[in-house]
């Protein structure tokens, strides 16, 4: 490490330990979050994800602060005792037994006789127990496999606008701080959005995938229209929207894995799904440099990054009305087999009244004679 350049040693810490080191940490709490909440579990994650739109808002400018009195040495110092404390905090998480879980183990005993022992310790190699851990048949799953690409789109457009956002107002004559506190608009819009979404979403008043289409469709728009925006206030607008939208979708992300996954498997889906989405912030960020070096301005950088996030919405559609059609056909199918059941039932009705009837004209015949 001490023979690499600076830059080198940076990226490799920065980005590829500290970002395996938060991957552990979020994986887990998601998982938790769907675990212990069923009925208001969007606004659950939403309580739970609005500290990365807090943060968002408020670290920038104290980290500023630190890198102005410390240098950035004793700030990456400062920053590594404040992701710690999840040490802290992650301690005070506990795993909850469902009932699914105690059955399966029942299940597990009933059947732990020494010759099933003897087969599961001579299959359960290093690879079974991968593929128990990372469940990849959840790729069977045409849902899965659809929101996981729609998701890829949607995370190419959403880091776009941070790489260039101060950049693209500096161009068009915003002072240097209020072209960052851009940025800190967007967290703003993102916090708030992802509690007051998440408690709005769990009232049950739409379809969960109906909301996101709309959240991403109203995203899509807001990247297209930000370099439109000429004026400060017309920009903090476009920047408020983004994160209005932004922290939306996020909050409902997990709620979809859980529906299309169920509980169990949950853990596999956040990991296999984030997964997915690492490799779109790998691309966004080179991507718009790319497009930036080759038009010489942002806004086409603005305008690939709000096309990416209207496909994505053009998938989710696509998946909300196949989700639709099935629940429809479930209901038809439903009714039908109601419908067909008192059918039956009156018949039996009538037999019985006919029975009867025959019975109490024998026994008015009889007592005539």
């Amino acid at each position: 490490m001490e023979q690499l350049p600076l830059s080198q040693r940076l990226s490799i810490s920065c980005f590829s330990i500290a970002g395996l080191g938060f991957s552990f940490m979020y994986t887990p709490c998601i998982t938790m979050v769907g675990r212990y909440f069923k009925k208001r579990l969007a606004l659950a994650n939403g309580i739970g994800l609005s500290g990365s739109g807090v943060g968002s808002f408020a670290l920038p400018p104290v980290f500023q602060l630190a890198i102005d009195n410390y240098g950035w040495r004793g700030s990456l110092f400062i920053v590594a005792g404040v992701a710690l404390q999840g040490c802290v905090f992650g301690a005070l998480l506990r795993p909850i037994n469902l009932k699914a879980d105690i059955d399966e183990k029942e299940d597990d005993q009933l059947s732990d006789t020494p010759t099933s022992r003897n087969i599961r310790q001579t299959n359960q190699g290093l690879t079974a127990r991968l593929c128990g851990v990372l469940d990849l048949s959840l790729f069977k799953m045409p849902s899965f496999v659809v929101f996981n690409m729609a998701m890829i789109f949607l995370v190419v457009g959403y880091v776009i606008p941070f790489v260039h956002l101060v950049k693209h107002a500096r161009t068009i004559g915003v002072e240097p701080q209020q072209a960052a506190f851009l940025a800190s608009v967007v967290g703003i819009g993102d916090g708030v959005s992802r509690v007051g979404y998440g408690w709005f979403s769990s009232l049950g008043l739409y379809p969960l995938l109906r909301g996101f289409v709309v959240c991403s469709l109203g995203l899509g728009l807001s990247l297209v229209f930000l370099p439109f925006a000429q004026t400060y206030p017309s920009m903090v607008v476009c920047c408020l929207s983004i994160g209005l939208f932004a922290g939306s979708i996020s909050t409902q992300t997990s709620v979809f894995l859980a529906e299309f996954c169920g509980v169990k498997r949950l853990a596999s889906a956040v990991g296999i799904s984030f997964s997915v989405r690492g490799f779109s912030f790998l691309f966004g960020p080179p991507l718009a440099g790319y497009l930036y070096d080759v038009t010489g301005n942002y806004n086409v950088s603005f305008y690939v990054a709000g096309g990416a996030v209207l496909c994505s919405t053009l998938m989710t559609s696509a998946l909300e009305a196949h989700r639709t059609r099935n629940v429809q056909r479930q209901n038809f199918d439903m009714l039908g087999s109601e419908d067909s059941s008192k059918i039956t039932h009156s018949k039996d009705i009538a037999e019985d009244m006919d029975l009867d009837d025959s019975k109490d004209v024998l026994i008015v015949r009889e007592t005539s004679v």
